[in-house]
């Protein structure tokens, strides 16, 4: 998607996050945020545009510039899961994974009677079956379906700061069997994502200021090492489908919530998963299906037909009830 934002709101809104993350340091024309360094270089902030002003025009805008595309995507009555800058700097690459997961039992429970469905079975090793779902069946129609979108705060080349790069299709791979009753541990994850480099093409684009794209959350992706001293951030919104679907798709949607830097400011905490329940460990949601939706059921969801928002109607939906991604 070219120029989701124009480069001068892009600027703008990338001085800001900067200017409020961290002391800010100018490196020529770029800034990088200088106390956020660890092992891995990367960084997930979480965003709150009660609290900050240029926050909710930036959701405001990329949301309400791709209404329409979201709503045939997954329907006005879409639930925000996640919204947060995510930044790298001096950073590693990044291990190929999803972002969600809507079957995580083995397929096999699901689709042995409509083989129909099904494109292919293979051996993956000893343990392992993988299936690749027919491109019409990819998905459990009345599971919840979740879409990232991403957008590029400065221009990303693969050989300058890294590139999010995704493999196209591989959101139809899921395990068949396995032997053991770890599906949706990262093991397998790492499995179907070795599946994923060896079948499909990895699509690498560079981006320019403002560019962005969405990808289904269970498309397999990773990112370039970001071997520069400065941040390459871009700005991550997702959004699930509402709630004529069943159940909560596992992986990192709501993960804002249980591991994230929290921006406050002129300064960040971090909140380590360790130090939060992990409110998505059921193993297998498809069998467990309504018991977790019980659990998970909250109120005051920020749904796509409320946009645009205002801090007060922000206010007032959250008020209605619980809200996971927004702490309440």
């Amino acid at each position: 998607m070219k120029s989701v934002i124009d480069f001068e709101e892009a600027k703008r809104f990338r001085t800001y996050l900067t200017s409020v993350v961290s002391p800010r340091t100018l490196d020529g024309e770029e800034y990088f945020v200088g106390n956020l360094r660890d092992p891995d270089g990367r960084y997930d902030i979480r965003l709150d545009p009660r609290e900050h002003a240029p926050v909710m025009d930036m959701l405001n805008k990329v949301v309400g510039r791709l209404k329409p595309t979201l709503e045939k995507i997954v329907g006005p009555k879409a639930e925000l899961v996640d919204f947060s800058a995510y930044v790298t700097c001096n950073s590693s690459a990044q291990h190929t994974h999803q972002d969600a997961c809507a079957l995580c039992c083995p397929i096999k429970d699901k689709y042995e009677s409509r083989m129909e469905e099904v494109e292919s079975i293979f051996d993956f090793n000893d343990r392992d079956r993988i299936a690749i779902l027919k491109p019409k069946y990819y998905a459990n129609k009345e599971q919840s379906q979740v879409y990232s979108m991403f957008v590029a705060l400065q221009p990303t080349t693969k050989e300058r700061n890294g590139v999010t790069f995704t493999y196209p299709d591989s959101h139809r791979l899921f395990v068949w069997d396995n032997a053991e009753d770890d599906i949706a541990g990262e093991s397998v994850e790492r499995e179907l994502g070795d599946v994923a480099r060896k079948k499909y093409q990895r699509c690498e684009p560079p981006l320019n200021t403002g560019d962005g794209f969405i990808y289904n959350s269970k498309t397999f992706h990773a990112a370039n090492a970001n071997p520069s001293i400065s941040a390459r951030m871009m700005l991550l919104i997702a959004f699930q489908s509402g709630e004529e679907r069943k159940g909560l798709p596992l992986g990192s949607t709501y993960s804002i919530q249980r591991d994230f830097l929290r921006m406050q400011p002129g300064k960040v905490t971090r909140t380590g998963m360790e130090d939060e329940p992990d409110y998505y460990s059921t193993k297998c949601m498809t069998q467990a299906n309504t018991a977790a939706s019980n659990q998970m059921k909250v109120r005051g969801k920020v749904s796509l037909d409320k946009f645009p928002l205002t801090v007060d109607s922000l206010s007032s939906i959250l008020a209605s009830g619980n809200n996971l991604f927004f702490g309440r």
